[in-house]
């Protein structure tokens, strides 16, 4: 199956002219295929690794919505059941303690479900009690746009990003749970720049990154044509002109008791910035930067400090990356190149060398390349640091990829 994909997806790059850059050195390295009922999102595990819960929408027909519970028990994964949220499901996190989870869900036109940020009783939503689900917190004002969310390091808060209305959503976990329906969790928005999507939160607490895929044309240095974005699906897809996205830096502190004056800082961050990791005790902020195909590595204190040149390299990867994790105690990051735009929809995986990708070594960072099915979107490490799950969104499957096999296939 795999090697046929390969070829098909040979083909297609062969057709399109995308660079072959993305099947330098092509590995191979196990793996496990979950099929799912719909398409995956976000993915998380329980803290001692036995459960992986998947968030999926119903985009493709015959598929269906919810959070996929996963059993892992060794390398051998199993699908339990299936958690009906209501809706699309698309942002997931969990409590430290894994005693909840938090997604965000987004209902159909005309539906009657609540639709925003869901708490979920981690325990019943395994046993398939019908209660699982404590309540929606309702976050955006426009149908459709609650998308990523995040926990704030003491569990007390939540943080939604609103895609489509510009916002960050802070929840006060605490008083969602005591209120059951009653007064509004909600402490505020935040007001940052378009299509906020991706969060990353500092490991002290302190900071939360927030990419932007747009900035506004009121920002310092604006310069509104130097993006080409896409705005539909072709070989090769149709653009627009269009500005860098920036990457804003959020005061959690603030945030907790006045969101709207809680914008540390925010900076340029190329095209159409999606998903942000940190590292190196937050010293260092990875983000992928869909639209021109670079895995960007900024300076934290640079950046905080608003310095002229926070940039510290620009690595090529695939076509259109979005997801990004780091793998074997950061001496590798694996790059989920989705190639969203482009008919066909095949998708590829990059497999970075760490201190290459930060040194600014280009493509010469890459140590190889893998198909990965149909929109690869999304990762997750497993607590112990042995596999690693990919989403393959318009694939409707749950990749496993054991994390000594992909060692192997690049060394």
């Amino acid at each position: 199956m795999k090697s046929l994909f390969v070829a098909c997806v040979g083909a297609i790059l062969a057709i399109t002219g995308i660079s072959d850059r993305v099947f330098a050195q092509s590995i191979n390295p196990e793996s496990q295929e979950i099929q799912l009922a719909g398409s995956p999102f976000a993915i998380v595990t329980t803290p001692d690794g036995g459960y992986v819960f998947v968030s999926m929408g119903a985009f493709l027909p015959h598929s269906s919505n919810g959070i996929a519970i996963i059993k892992q028990r060794g390398n051998s994964a199993s699908l339990l059941r299936v958690l009906e949220t209501g809706g699309d499901t698309f942002g997931l996190t969990i409590t430290s303690d894994g005693r909840y989870l938090v997604d965000t869900v987004q209902t159909e036109k005309g539906s009657t479900a609540p639709e925003g940020a869901q708490i979920i009783d981690v325990k019943k939503a395994i046993a398939g009690q019908s209660d699982a689900i404590i309540g929606t917190v309702p976050t955006s004002p426009t149908t459709a746009s609650s998308i990523e969310v995040g926990l704030s390091n003491d569990n007390r808060f939540a943080f939604v990003s609103n895609e489509f209305d510009d916002t960050i959503s802070v929840i006060d976990i605490g008083k969602a749970l005591r209120s059951r329906g009653g007064t509004s969790p909600i402490v505020g928005t935040i007001p940052v720049e378009h299509a906020p999507v991706g969060l990353a939160f500092t490991t002290d607490g302190r900071y939360l990154y927030i990419t932007n895929e747009k900035a506004l044309d009121t920002d310092p240095d604006y310069q509104g044509n130097v993006c080409s974005i896409p705005n539909g699906i072709g070989n090769p897809p149709p653009t627009t002109p269009g500005p860098y996205g920036r990457l804003t830096v959020i005061d959690v502190r603030k945030a907790e008791t006045n969101p709207a004056a809680s914008v540390r800082t925010a900076i340029y961050a190329g095209c159409s910035p999606t998903r942000v990791f940190l590292s190196q005790n937050n010293s260092l902020v990875w983000v992928s930067a869909r639209d021109e195909d670079n895995l960007l590595t900024f300076s934290a204190p640079a950046v905080l400090a608003n310095a002229p040149n926070p940039l510290l390299s620009t690595t090529p990867v695939g076509v259109a990356p979005d997801g990004a994790q780091t793998f074997d105690h950061r001496r590798y990051i694996a790059v989920a190149n989705t190639n969203r735009f482009y008919t066909g929809q095949a998708g590829t995986v990059s497999i970075l060398d760490y201190a290459k990708a930060l040194s600014g070594a280009g493509n010469a960072a890459t140590l190889g390349t893998f198909p990965a099915g149909a929109f690869p979107r999304q990762w997750s490490l497993s607590p112990n640091g042995k596999l690693l799950y990919l989403g393959e969104y318009s694939s409707d499957v749950l990749a496993i990829y054991p994390v000594r096999s992909l060692v192997e296939a690049v060394r």
